[in-house]
């Protein structure tokens, strides 16, 4: 519920983005693969704007898509966003590394590069 003159802010990430390493696009690419079997949405930021349209209870509908960068090179933010999908990835190690035919130990050494890309 919101109050007269009140703004509902929505943020939302696509799980591959043209922007992602080549070891953290490995395990975005296994990740989508996973969502897709499961019928969840992948690209949820192009379809927002009209799911919130859809509702018919929103005068004024804006959106604005933001690309970032991960990485130290991408001071604070960056390295907030690098940290949030390492943890990502970790918490989802026992769906990907059968997916990604890999070991736990090798998947660990793939974390500890995402984390330089």
């Amino acid at each position: 519920m919101l109050k007269p003159g009140g703004y509902l802010e929505l943020m939302e990430c696509n799980v591959l983005s043209e922007r992602l390493g080549p070891t953290s696009f490995k395990f975005a690419s296994a990740l989508k693969n996973i969502f897709d079997q499961r019928g969840l949405e992948t690209k949820m930021v192009s379809k927002l704007k009209s799911y919130i349209e859809q509702q018919g209870q929103f005068e004024e509908i804006k959106d604005e898509i933001k690309h970032l960068s991960g990485g130290s090179e991408a001071g604070k933010l960056g390295q907030a966003l690098n940290d949030d999908i390492i943890s990502v990835f970790k918490n989802v190690e026992v769906l990907l590394v059968p997916d990604l035919q890999v070991t736990p130990e090798e998947y660990e050494k793939d974390l500890k590069d995402i984390k330089q890309e």
